[in-house]
């Protein structure tokens, strides 16, 4: 009965490590990205998160944020597509670039979209 029990326990244990991850299964967690962001310049990432529409002069740039908790990172708009409705939880994916933007705005590292789904 020990070892059942011991056995249903690490099961129970397994599976909630598992499945309540905060991180989705084949992404970086955003804080990760946001962290070291000048090392992926050049690299295809996959994040989600909620989107933050309401940034000052960003979307003149066709730039908007992917926020999780406290930490953020940009992401463009991809090319043909409008900006994503503000408070929506989407997948980014695309390739952190570096660029110079007008307006004050200065440099930025952001993810370079290829699509932006809502999740």
């Amino acid at each position: 009965m020990k070892k059942f029990s011991a056995a249903v326990l690490a099961g129970l244990l397994l599976l909630i490590s598992t499945g309540c991850s905060s991180t989705p299964s084949g992404t970086v967690a955003v804080k990760d990205l946001q962290q070291n962001i000048e090392q992926q310049v050049g690299q295809k990432v996959v994040v989600v998160g909620k989107t933050d529409t309401r940034t000052a002069g960003m979307s003149a740039v066709k730039l908007f944020k992917v926020y999780k908790g406290t930490d953020s990172v940009w992401a463009s708009v991809p090319e043909g597509e409008v900006e994503p409705p503000h408070g929506v939880e989407v997948r980014v994916t695309g390739v952190v670039q570096s660029k110079e933007f007008p307006g004050g705005i200065g440099q930025r590292f952001f993810i370079d979209s290829e699509t932006v789904n809502m999740e």
